[in-house]
């Protein structure tokens, strides 16, 4: 059954029989209602499959993203921004041959439009995000300084995307995203575009590179310096030191440094007590 919310003159959205309606962007379409086929189905076809399941794979992540980067190309056209971002990159993203089809990341848009692009854009891993940069052009006029930073970073293992729609000025000349945990240890893309705040304008996206595998687990600076401290530590333990090791385990070394066969046990009497005072006297000065 289909229905006709606008009377006899609307567009009929749904199906009757074989013919099935739709209205994209606010105009209305009607189309063969599809069938499965029963024919095997060519090299050819195959490889338009896996072309569209690539591309599809990736722009189904980042679906806000491109919706704002190609909404004013697909303006009043009969194509949807998720169509022109998918073409776009059919065209020019893929490499290889089917079936070891994949995506040049280098080559993917993911907006398209006509103020200036970012000048030499980089971006750096820090502990919980990544921080991107770029160049300022201090004698660009005031409206071409100020547009918003789109920033987005993709995970291909994942699967994921994460973005930011609206960030810092562009006379920033950097801007910080914090990522979720989840993209830890993977290798991650970086894309920066900038937009007006009408959202009139807007560049064509810039690839800023490749930033993984990113946050190695385990890794911070308090480790790295507990890490550093027991490693500094080790290069001057001898046996004599380790003699009184319920002395000096606190102050500098861990169990696990101790080797059974360096261990040396005393019983206390008066010779024990001097050298422990003694001993003591350093470790305070």
């Amino acid at each position: 059954m289909a229905r006709i919310k606008n009377g006899i003159l609307g567009g009929v959205q749904g199906c009757i029989g074989d013919v099935e309606g739709f209205i994209r962007n606010g105009e209305a379409f009607i189309r063969k209602r599809k069938k499965k086929s029963t024919v095997p189905r060519s090299v050819k076809q195959l490889a338009n499959m896996q072309k569209m399941s690539v591309i599809g794979e990736m722009i189904h992540s980042m679906t806000s993203f491109v919706a704002l980067g190609f909404e004013l190309i697909s303006k009043n056209q009969s194509f949807s921004a998720n169509n022109a971002a998918k073409s776009y990159q059919l065209k020019h993203s893929l490499q290889g041959q089917y079936p070891n089809l994949n995506i040049d990341y280098a080559q993917v848009r993911l907006s398209e439009g006509q103020l200036p692009v970012a000048v030499n854009p980089i971006v750096n891993l820090m502990d919980n995000g990544v921080q991107f940069s770029w160049e300022i052009d201090a004698d660009q006029s005031y409206d071409r300084a100020t547009p918003r930073v789109m920033l987005l970073v993709y995970a291909p293992a994942l699967k994921k995307s994460y973005y930011t729609l609206s960030g810092a000025r562009k006379n920033a000349g950097t801007d910080f995203m914090e990522l979720p945990d989840s993209f830890k240890g993977h290798e991650l893309h970086a894309y920066i575009s900038f937009i007006t705040d009408d959202k009139n304008e807007i560049s064509n996206s810039a690839y800023v590179g490749s930033i993984g595998p990113a946050f190695i687990e385990g890794r911070n600076e308090a480790e790295d310096s507990f890490k550093a401290q027991n490693d500094d530590h080790k290069d001057v333990l001898t046996t004599k030191s380790i003699e009184h090791k319920d002395l000096l385990i606190p102050a500098i070394i861990t169990i696990d440094d101790i080797k059974p066969e360096k261990v040396v046990h005393t019983k206390p009497n008066d010779r024990f007590d001097k050298r422990a005072k003694a001993v003591m006297k350093r470790i305070k000065k």
